[in-house]
């Protein structure tokens, strides 16, 4: 079965340039029977000066794994950077911490992100075919 789940998020951004962090994700997954499922996400997040959009693949069941490209733009620095989101997840109501690594601006940075992400499935369809 094809699934869309829609979420929003709140949390923290640690570290010394984080803080309040809230966000959405959208992600587009499709079940294998009761075992487990795969798809693509997209998530955005803000925090202070700093957007953050991330695109990336799924692949879990109750337990999973979220892994992809991730851009960031810190308004403050006036910067552009890419990097890799990782994050792993538990559950329906996820608790979760993100780790970005990036890439740019004269120097890499990583940024922690810990948040409490809320997830509502809606079926989008039957099996996803390729029949043309």
């Amino acid at each position: 079965m094809r699934t869309s789940r829609r979420g929003s998020s709140s949390g923290n951004t640690l570290g010394p340039e984080g803080g309040f962090t809230f966000g959405f994700e959208l992600s587009i997954v499709r079940w294998e029977g009761d075992e487990y499922c795969y798809g693509v996400v997209l998530s955005g997040d803000w925090c202070r000066n700093r957007n953050k959009i991330h695109i990336g693949g799924e692949f879990g069941t109750a337990i999973g794994i979220e892994l992809g490209p991730t851009f960031i733009h810190d308004s403050k620095e006036g910067t552009n950077d890419v990097g890799i989101g990782i994050t792993p997840y538990v559950g329906a109501i996820i608790p979760y911490l993100a780790y970005t690594l990036t890439y740019g601006s004269g120097s890499d940075k990583v940024f922690h992100d810990l948040a409490l992400l809320l997830k509502f499935p809606i079926s989008v369809g039957e099996p996803w075919s390729f029949d043309m």
